[in-house]
């Protein structure tokens, strides 16, 4: 059962080369500034089903989402750990990292397609089935 006294979150960092501490990895500067230690798993490959999933409790176990230009990770951390990384001037911004749901199905090979713009023609006439 998660610590009720932990929210997860996501820290998006400045770029490295934009930070105070350049020579400091985006986790060494969340480990820095907390009270407890995690583990970090790699988040994509996790989702590709390349890695477990970790069996430790939700409190003890980061994620590195390497998948974008943008140097990010989540965990779940308590207010006073939040605090000290919104005063982190290597930390560009904090949000809670809630729950979402998908508001529709898309057929295997429709997903992780941008827009409907970037789909071939036959797929896009294909996809507007599942959108009525």
């Amino acid at each position: 059962m998660a610590d009720p006294n932990r929210r997860s979150v996501i820290i998006t960092f400045e770029p490295k080369e934009q930070r105070p501490d350049k020579d400091k990895d985006k986790q060494e500067v969340l480990l820095d500034s907390m009270e407890s230690r995690i583990q970090f798993l790699d988040a994509q490959a996790l989702a590709a089903g390349a890695a477990p999933l970790p069996s430790a409790p939700p409190e003890t176990v980061g994620y590195d989402v390497k998948q974008y230009e943008v140097p990010i990770l989540t965990a779940s951390l308590t207010d006073s750990e939040i605090d000290a990384l919104r005063a982190n001037g290597n930390v560009e911004s904090l949000e809670d990292d809630e729950e979402m749901w998908p508001l529709k199905r898309f057929p295997p090979r429709l997903r992780g397609c941008r827009s409907k713009g970037s789909l071939p023609r036959r797929l896009r006439r294909f996809q507007q089935g599942f959108d009525k």
